[in-house]
């Protein structure tokens, strides 16, 4: 029995059931094939079937539609922002926020009514774009500037084992918001200082945590177990102001909950993650 609430449309027409649900740590396909129910965004379910997969996309089941019931309507969800090294099992089933993307051939984007795999960059690292047929997505034209993308963190691969094939599925066209005045937006500096939340989080064995800094200054940035040890010091250098980030690949320590904390100037501050393997 899997309890989640609905971040996605139907992907499946009337044709089948195909919605994505999440909770607070992880999201999955709800499936059941030449069946259909009607569900809305914001919906809390709770489903009771078997889980499976199909290319590696991992989906409950239900035996019936009578195995999904509705608890309750209009709940707010998170979306998680990513970067496309992120895109693996910790994200699949998931609405993540990629900050800053664009396509790689315009050309690959599909006519009205069709499907298509489009392959879209951060200037680093290419990943795919899946357009669904039963959205409005590909009715729209394909986009020439830079834009933010929001979409389901989903996976379509042959592999054996399923470790590859990771995608992007958007929901809608308002999942594509236009990024103008790029140049102009490099030149802005922070404000206020900051250390946003780690993402993915729960995580295995990578993560990525972003901190703003306003003020020249020497940073430090350390991470410490439940007991107050230190694990590992991420940062501990001379920082100009800027949006900065920092991956942390967490590879032979143990699961756990670790703090991690940063000093810079007079600003302190510490925030809570997860590690899960």
């Amino acid at each position: 029995t899997v309890t989640g609430v609905v971040t996605s449309p139907c992907f499946g027409a009337t044709d089948h059931t195909d919605y994505y649900i999440q909770d607070a740590t992880a999201g999955i396909n709800l499936f059941k094939y030449y069946d259909y129910t009607e569900l809305d965004i914001g919906d809390e379910v709770q489903v009771m079937g078997e889980i499976d997969q199909y290319r590696g996309k991992t989906e409950i089941i239900p035996l019936s539609l009578d195995d999904i019931v509705v608890l309750s309507t209009g709940n707010d969800f998170d979306t998680t922002g990513v970067t496309i090294p992120d895109f693996g099992e910790f994200i699949e089933g998931l609405l993540v926020e990629l900050e800053e993307v664009w396509l790689v051939d315009p050309a690959q984007w599909p006519s009205p009514g069709s499907w298509a795999n489009v392959d879209i960059t951060d200037g680093t690292d290419t990943l795919i774009l899946y357009i669904d047929s039963d959205t409005d997505v590909d009715e729209m034209d394909a986009p020439t500037y830079n834009f933010a993308l929001v979409g389901i963190g989903t996976q379509y691969t042959y592999s054996t084992p399923p470790d590859d094939g990771y995608e992007i599925m958007p929901r809608f066209q308002a999942d594509f918001t236009e990024i103008v005045g790029i140049d102009e937006l490099a030149d802005l500096l922070p404000t206020v200082y900051d250390l946003h939340q780690n993402y993915p989080n729960p995580f295995n064995p990578n993560t990525t945590i972003k901190f703003d800094v306003v003020d020249p200054g020497h940073l430090s940035l350390k991470v410490y177990n439940i007991l107050g040890q230190e694990v590992t010091t991420l940062v501990d250098q001379q920082m100009e102001p800027g949006f900065h980030s920092i991956r942390w690949n967490a590879t032979g320590v143990a699961t756990g909950v670790y703090f991690y904390r940063i000093e810079v100037n007079d600003f302190v501050k510490i925030r809570k993650m997860v590690l899960l393997k």
